[in-house]
C-alpha cells in the first residue's frame, strides 16, 4: 500500500456511503463508489511528496506556506511565529 492514509479516508468514505443507502437517503451509491474507487487509488498512487523551498536559503513558513529566510522566527507574510520543533 503507497498511500494509507488514502485507503483510511475510502473506507471512511464507503462505510458513510453504505449508511446513506441503508437509510435510504439519496446519493448513498456515489459515496459508495467514491470511497472504493479512493482505496483502490491507494494501492495505485505514490504518497506526495512533501513541499520543499525552490532556494535553499529559504524554508516554508508553517501556516501560509509562504518562502521565508530560513533563520526567520516569524514569518513577515501572515505575522505568525515559527516553531523550531517543526523545522527539523
Amino acid at each position: 500500500m503507497k498511500s494509507p492514509s488514502l485507503a483510511f479516508a475510502g473506507v471512511v468514505t464507503s462505510v458513510f456511503g453504505l449508511f446513506i443507502i441503508i437509510t435510504g437517503l439519496p446519493f448513498g451509491i456515489a459515496f459508495l463508489m467514491a470511497g472504493i474507487i479512493m482505496f483502490v487509488l491507494a494501492y495505485i498512487l505514490p504518497p506526495p511528496q512533501p513541499p520543499t523551498p525552490d532556494d535553499p536559503g529559504k524554508k516554508l513558513c508553517w501556516f501560509c506556506y509562504r518562502e521565508i529566510p530560513a533563520d526567520s522566527k516569524t514569518c513577515p507574510y501572515c505575522r505568525l511565529r515559527q516553531d523550531s520543533i517543526r523545522d527539523n
